[in-house]
């Protein structure tokens, strides 16, 4: 499908969670030395795992589906180098992951076992997402209340990626074009991840919650009050001035073009018509899915 595709061919998926990384800080000196035995099986077992030394910690130990390289499955942080940071950090994405690999490794390490999680785990950050197939970056607009344009990459005169807000800040959303960010990724780490078939865009909300585990099931769909629309519908609106603004908003970025009216009558006409104007792309529809951790195990619930 080309570039020129219309608003009718775009489907919006379901969300998905496509990061999810925790903490555990075990302070009593049992609990890490049950940890560092537990890790140092792992690593010297027959799983495909990689070990190095990071910035924070003096152990990274990455786990794989296969020979490296190949599908990242899990990351695990362990013994941190200065104090102040918690003494056990994972990383992984349950939506490309196999779960009971990720449950069987987390029974096998933790002190506490998989009970370790909901009572004592902390969620440090979450990416929730949906896919846009059948439109590229470049046909849309989006904004969020509150929050401008960061930062806009381009590449042979495409927009490939568009963030909106503060990358340590509590939300922080990025926008990219789904083709290239594969072949970036296959290029760089040697992988053959199959590409998408169609033009896709990927939005992703990523939030720093600093919360229980449990808590997760009690967070609010952050996508609701997403703006976002099509360039396409919003410029068969039969305004000249309005088809200006548009171009504007795809260089400063939506919220920014907004605040530069001074008008505010005017403002809110424009936020109006670009909210509102059909087919609206209604992102992150369904309800959040949550993900807990139950005493029986660690799941992804829809």
């Amino acid at each position: 499908m080309s570039s020129e595709n219309t608003t009718s061919a775009v489907s919006v998926s379901d969300m998905f969670c496509d990061k999810l990384a925790s903490t555990i800080d075990y302070k009593s000196q049992q609990d890490q030395k049950i940890l560092v035995a537990n890790m140092k099986d792992l690593v010297g077992s027959n799983m495909h795992v990689k070990r190095y030394t990071g910035k924070q910690y003096n152990h990274r130990v990455f786990v794989y589906e296969g020979d490296y390289p190949s599908r990242m499955q899990l990351l695990i942080e362990y013994e941190p180098k200065a104090s102040g940071i918690s003494f056990f950090r994972i990383d992984f994405n349950p939506a490309n992951c196999d779960m009971e690999l990720v449950q069987a490794i987390l029974l096998s390490i933790l002190p506490g076992g998989i009970d370790d999680l909901p009572l004592r785990a902390k969620v440090t950050r979450i990416d929730l997402s949906v896919d846009l197939t059948g439109i590229g970056i470049d046909h849309l607009l989006a904004a969020y209340p509150g929050m401008q344009v960061s930062r806009v990459y381009c590449k042979s005169g495409k927009t490939e990626t568009l963030q909106i807000g503060s990358y340590d800040g509590a939300r922080f959303i990025t926008i990219y074009d789904k083709v290239a960010q594969v072949k970036h990724m296959n290029a760089k780490w040697h992988t053959k991840i199959q590409l998408p078939p169609d033009p896709t865009t990927r939005i992703e909300i990523r939030l720093r919650p600093d919360f229980g585990l449990g808590q997760l099931k009690e967070v609010d769909n952050p996508f609701e009050k997403l703006i976002l629309n099509t360039v396409d519908a919003i410029q068969e609106q039969d305004s000249q001035l309005l088809k200006m603004f548009v171009a504007l908003a795809q260089f400063r970025g939506l919220q920014d073009s907004l605040l530069m009216i001074d008008d505010k009558n005017q403002r809110a006409k424009f936020k109006s018509l670009i909210k509102d104007a059909p087919p609206k792309l209604v992102a992150g529809q369904n309800h959040l899915g949550k993900l807990a951790a139950t005493r029986s195990g660690y799941v992804l619930l829809g």
